[in-house]
Parts: structure tokens; C-alpha cells; sequence
């Protein structure tokens, strides 16, 4: 009773319409060519604003900690760190970047694809994209900045 069933299935599963098969993905440079063509050489810099915004602060935030804690090492040790000493140093520093700089990122990630939205709806709308400088600075306070 139980090999009616199991020839069944086996039946149904040869008569499934085969799969249409994907095209290859992408490489970088096609992706890159089809960017410049549809947005010129501007579209390889959108969302460049928040970008230079979280790295300036994610910078700022690591160095303060490499040199606080690399003055706290001298202090206590008496000698400029070796290399395993300046590494572990330094993955600490990381390590609290990335701690304190999370949500920055997070903002910075939501108005890139703010402004990605936008543009979609601008373009898709019959409505002619805004400029790659003055509309990424309107696109900021509206959406994602407050």
C-alpha cells in the first residue's frame, strides 16, 4: 500500500516544468559600467554624505580610544608598547569603535537607502532625478537626519 504513493510522487516530480536557468551574476566592472551609463560618473557617488559622515566620526572615535589607552599603557608599563602590545591595543580601540559607532552606521545605511528610494520613485514617476549634489543634501534632513 505504502509504494502506490511513493511511485505517484516519483511520477509528478519527473513531470515538473524544468527551471528557467539565471543568468550569470554580474561582475564588478559590468556592474560598474551599467552604474556610469544609466547615472553617469555622479551615481558612483551617491549616498557620498552620510558616508564621509560616519567615517569621520568612526575615525574620531577609534583614535580618541587607540590614544587614551595607548598614554594608559605608557603610564603603566614605562615603555612605548611592542607590536603584540600596539595590536591588542588597537583591537580594543576597534573593538569600541565599532560598540559606539553602530548606530551611526545604521543611520547613515537608512538615508543611503533613503535617497536610493527617492530616486527610484523620481525617475520611475516620468519626473527627471535630482541633481547628485544639491539633492543628496535636501535628501538628508528629510528622512534620515532627524
Amino acid at each position: 500500500s505504502g509504494s502506490g504513493s511513493g511511485s505517484s510522487a516519483a511520477a509528478a516530480a519527473s513531470k515538473r516544468v524544468p527551471r528557467k536557468q539565471t543568468p550569470p551574476p554580474k561582475t564588478a566592472v559590468e556592474d560598474l559600467k551599467e552604474l556610469i551609463r544609466e547615472g553617469g560618473v555622479g551615481a558612483l557617488y551617491r549616498g557620498i554624505e552620510p558616508a564621509i559622515i560616519g567615517t569621520v566620526a568612526s575615525q574620531a572615535v577609534y583614535y580618541y580610544f587607540y590614544s587614551t589607552l595607548r598614554t594608559l599603557y605608557i603610564k603603566r608599563a614605562r615603555e612605548n608598547p611592542g607590536a603584540l602590545s600596539s595590536l591588542g591595543i588597537a583591537s580594543v580601540a576597534g573593538s569600541i569603535n565599532v560598540f559606539l559607532t553602530i548606530p551611526i552606521w545604521t543611520v547613515v545605511t537608512r538615508m543611503q537607502a533613503s535617497r536610493s528610494n527617492q530616486r527610484s520613485r523620481g525617475a520611475g514617476a516620468g519626473k527627471a532625478p535630482e541633481g547628485e549634489t544639491g539633492g543628496g543634501a535636501s535628501g538628508a534632513g528629510g528622512s534620515g537626519g532627524g
